[in-house]
């Protein structure tokens, strides 16, 4: 299987000494993460002579630099004559493990040559207007095939999407060969490559630019796993479900058909090494299943540290800050019992109500949802007395989710004390008729006679 790679390009660098400092920290903190399936950073240097290209790249020197820290130099020369101008020999010199040429050059079949000759690992680079089949042929003189998804030159481009089928054309042509995608590459562009057989990415702007080099390789990572597992969820079963459609309350979201076992998985393989900036990052997608992943780290998160406030604190706070994020059933399920239901259960009792009331109280869809469910953490602490108290605050709602939610909090209670929650059902439900769809959520682990007892049809009593 090929190695994936990050191919970091420093062209945009204003200080390129410091950055390949910071990027080797960062490279070194990554390989101490105990995850075996991760990207290989490696550096890119593109290389320029203000002729094949109206720019002026970095300098080879810089080589020298990155091999001092330890890292594969992926050399990318966008240059006219790269033989006879003296790059290769130079790039060699300073230790270059990768040199790419261009195949639109003059002299291309002599470079070529050359660099086989030096038994040096020799790539060939396209123009995304260049046709992918002319290079077939040199299919056994090269080790990889650099595919340009943006005009060479300059750095900051948008990525071209028309470039993708000659992505899709290059994975069946050269698939035992590392296939390398230059331009735009970013958080959402990498996707396809993930998908269709690439295995390096050259990432520049979105990395060097970002304010911390090891939370953007992160969270590249996270991105890498979720996209290589099989899209075998039923999107339109999820579809219907998550009401993703015309005038649904899921509408304009995007679901990429990761199923959610796979999305738990991603998330317990990485809680233990993302910051909150990372987490908000996912939080923030417009992917359904990125967001879905941002409560499941949460949700780890919280779980691992239930007696530390201080933690459980900041997760919370990540949650209101990003409430408009949480929109769907799944989230607030997931987001209720175990990321606030956790923070809840550890404040004094004023904090406590004035927390949970004013979700109860929201006039916001998801937040009610979200309070709602919250209980379900108090009712698996034993706490069925506060439960019955919250839910009378949300017991006769109209919305067909509030009335699951409490149906859903009233059957966990039902659990720890059968006789508690039928009284409770029978005396609300004589008193004003309850939501049907409540009472099936809260009586479906019932029997017969006590479903009938709620609905007073048989006069039967119970002792609490």
């Amino acid at each position: 299987m090929k190695q994936e790679n990050i191919s970091i390009s420093i062209l945009n660098a204003e200080d390129k000494n410091m950055v390949l400092d910071n990027l080797y920290k960062a490279n070194k903190k990554i390989n101490e993460i105990k995850v075996l399936d991760k990207f290989n950073n490696i550096i890119h240097f593109d290389i320029m002579d203000n002729k094949f290209v109206k720019n002026v790249g970095v300098e080879l020197e810089y080589i020298k630099t990155a091999k001092k820290y330890g890292f594969v130099a992926d050399v990318h020369l966008m240059v006219k004559r790269p033989l006879e101008d003296g790059y290769i020999d130079r790039a060699i010199d300073y230790g270059a493990d990768l040199i790419t040429i261009h195949y639109e050059i003059d002299n291309f079949e002599k470079a070529l040559k050359y660099l086989n000759d030096k038994n040096i690992r020799a790539g060939v680079a396209i123009k995304p207007n260049t046709d992918i089949k002319d290079i077939q042929k040199y299919k056994n003189k090269i080790d990889t095939v650099l595919i340009m998804t943006v005009e060479p030159g300059y750095g900051g481009q948008k990525y071209i999407d028309e470039v993708n089928e000659k992505i899709k054309i290059a994975s069946k042509i050269f698939s035992d060969k590392n296939i390398e995608i230059d331009g735009g590459v970013n958080e959402d562009t990498i996707r396809f490559g993930i998908e269709n057989g690439v295995s390096t990415f050259v990432i520049g702007t979105s990395i060097v630019k970002s304010k911390n080099y090891y939370n953007t390789l992160v969270k590249y990572n996270i991105i890498r796993q979720l996209e290589k597992f099989n899209k075998k969820a039923d999107k339109k079963f999820d579809e219907n479900t998550l009401m993703i459609k015309d005038g649904g309350y899921g509408y304009g979201d995007i679901l990429l058909g990761i199923c959610v076992p796979d999305t738990r998985k991603c998330s317990k393989v990485w809680y233990k090494y993302v910051t909150y900036d990372t987490i908000e990052f996912f939080l923030k997608s417009k992917y359904h299943e990125y967001r879905r992943l941002a409560t499941f780290l949460m949700s780890n998160i919280s779980k691992d540290n239930k007696e530390n406030i201080k933690v459980l604190k900041d997760v919370n706070n990540i949650i209101e800050s990003n409430i408009q994020f949480i929109n769907n059933w799944d989230l607030t399920d997931e987001v209720g019992p175990n990321i606030l239901g956790y923070y809840l259960m550890l404040l004094d009792k004023t904090n406590q109500d004035k927390v949970l009331n004013r979700y109860l109280s929201s006039n916001k869809i998801w937040e009610k949802r979200i309070g709602i469910v919250s209980l379900l953490r108090f009712a698996r602490n034993g706490q069925n007395d506060f439960c019955l108290k919250k839910i009378n605050l949300v017991l006769y709602e109209d919305f067909h989710l509030f009335q699951k939610a409490s149906g859903w909090v009233l059957r966990e209670v039902y659990k720890n004390c059968n006789d508690l929650v039928i009284k409770y059902l029978y005396t609300n439900n004589k008193k004003k008729k309850l939501p049907s769809i409540l009472l099936s959520y809260a009586t479906e682990k019932m029997n017969k006679q006590q479903k009938d007892y709620i609905k007073n049809i048989e006069n039967i009593s119970f002792k609490c």
